[in-house]
């Protein structure tokens, strides 16, 4: 209903046309390729919101009121300061305003245009004027940044997000606006080195759930020789945004799996598979890929999951963490399962650099300690913020060889894959042990009966392996 409502909600033929005109006078003053609009919140009526805003919210960091210079260095770290900038804000009184943003601009190298540099003529009121940067802003950005808890840059964010145009915040925390409107969409990250087609049907059964059952933003990380694949085909025809992508590092992880022994790689199975394995480390590289920078906070999963309910926003079920939160692995204690994760970009990007040289430095890709591959180095570089951070509920990594839970969220085949199960039953195999006969004693059956819905395989199967009567 919201959303159709929404729709009809469109400018006068007067404002449209203002907007018109504004979009030719900036054109003529462009000197750049792409524009990225920024809205500012710096008036007097908002410093006394964000003080009453504080009081009732109390957290532990300002997220309403950022000064011009704050904002422009957040725009430096997320890369959208290359084009030109338009600036939206209310005068107050024009010359001190018009200081700053000129000393932003020289400070900043930047080309940075404002409402007196378009619309010249004529007496526009507050209202007349927010419609037009509205439009520019929606209709004509290459990129968006602007306050979350101000409703005007939160509707834009979600506007532009709705049709996977870059829109972020400048300031920290849950857009206050998503908790009443529809279609603030979680964005989901996963990878994939489409080379290999061992979790294909794996990854079309987490993007159907994903979609369908939890109302997730999927975007994809795939190995940039694999962009051409089927799979990449069928992941853009079904609504991922799939971003490619190869590791400024990736030759010499690929020196040291060259050096790894067969008794580490007992310890995973990714370690004997190189795609795979370069596929579950391309998520490293999340922080500093400029698609999603847009986002805080992003939830990472293996493509061995499915989703069961719906995830409409993480502050409804999470406490979003400053760093990053895991899961148990098999057993409650550290360390700690990197299948299903929730992370803040920002943070993981401050430490980005060093996490690559500590990855790099290491002359095994196993560790007794914190297990083997991308999961141990996590485990090892982020063990303090991990710790302190609290640990992912179970509902949001489910395991199979645990007991069956109806409020499960996202279920993560850890181990054994639904193909191993198979296996198992047919040939009384199972390459992980002891886990595949205690999933089918547990959780196993009726989360699979859910999950091959999702997949294109005969039904049939699951009568085969004793889950349906």
């Amino acid at each position: 209903m919201f959303e159709r409502v929404f729709q009809h909600h469109v400018p006068s033929a007067s404002v449209h046309a203002t907007v018109q005109r504004g979009i030719r006078e900036l054109n003529n003053i462009r000197k750049s390729a792409c524009l990225t609009v920024i809205h500012v919140r710096i008036e007097q009526d908002w410093q006394i919101h964000c003080k009453t805003w504080s009081e009732q919210v109390r957290i532990p960091y300002n997220n309403c009121m950022i000064e011009p210079e704050t904002i422009f260095a957040y725009a430096k770290e997320v890369l959208v300061l290359d084009c030109d900038v338009y600036v939206a804000y209310e005068l107050q009184t024009q010359a001190s305003e018009i200081g700053w943003l000129q000393q932003l601009a020289t400070a900043y190298s930047t080309n940075v245009i404002n409402y007196h540099d378009i619309l010249t003529e004529g007496n526009i009121s507050r209202e007349e004027r927010a419609a037009i940067e509205y439009q520019l802003a929606v209709e004509h950005a290459d990129y968006f940044l602007g306050n979350s808890i101000s409703t005007f840059s939160a509707v834009i964010i979600r506007e532009r997000r709705k049709h996977h145009a870059w829109a972020g915040s400048y300031n920290r925390g849950v857009i206050p606006l998503s908790e009443f409107l529809p279609g603030f969409k979680v964005p989901w990250v996963f990878t994939v080195h489409a080379i290999d087609e061992t979790y294909d049907e794996m990854v079309k059964s987490a993007v159907r759930s994903g979609i369908t059952k939890a109302d997730l933003s999927p975007y994809c990380i795939v190995h940039a020789t694999s962009y051409s694949s089927d799979l990449v085909g069928w992941l853009r025809e079904n609504g991922v945004q799939v971003i490619p992508w190869q590791s400024s590092w990736e030759h010499i992880l690929k020196s040291k799996l060259s050096d790894t022994t067969a008794s580490e790689k007992k310890f995973s199975h990714l370690l004997d598979n190189l795609e795979l394995t370069i596929a579950t480390f391309l998520r490293f590289d999340m922080p500093i890929i400029k698609d999603l920078m847009q986002f805080e906070h992003v939830l990472y999963t293996d493509v061995d999951v499915y989703f069961r309910k719906p995830i409409n926003s993480l502050s409804d079920k999470l406490s979003l963490p400053n760093t990053l939160q895991m899961g148990y692995e098999a057993q409650n204690k550290f360390p700690l399962n990197a299948g299903v994760y929730l992370c803040s970009l920002p943070y993981l990007r401050g430490s980005h650099t060093q996490l690559i040289n500590f990855l790099l430095s290491k002359n095994s890709l196993y560790s007794e300690a914190y297990g083997p591959g991308d999961q141990g180095i996590l485990n090892e570089f982020y063990e303090m913020e991990l710790r302190n951070s609290g640990v992912l509920p179970t509902t949001y990594n489910a395991k199979p060889y645990h007991k069956f839970d109806d409020n499960a969220i996202i279920v993560h085949f850890h181990g054994p894959k639904p193909s191993d199960y198979i296996k198992f039953v047919t040939f009384n195999k199972c390459r992980f042990g002891k886990m595949c006969s205690q999933g089918l004693k547990r959780g196993f059956c009726p989360y699979f009966s859910e999950w091959i819905k999702y997949t294109e395989t005969n039904m049939g199967v699951t009568k085969s392996i004793g889950c349906l009567e």
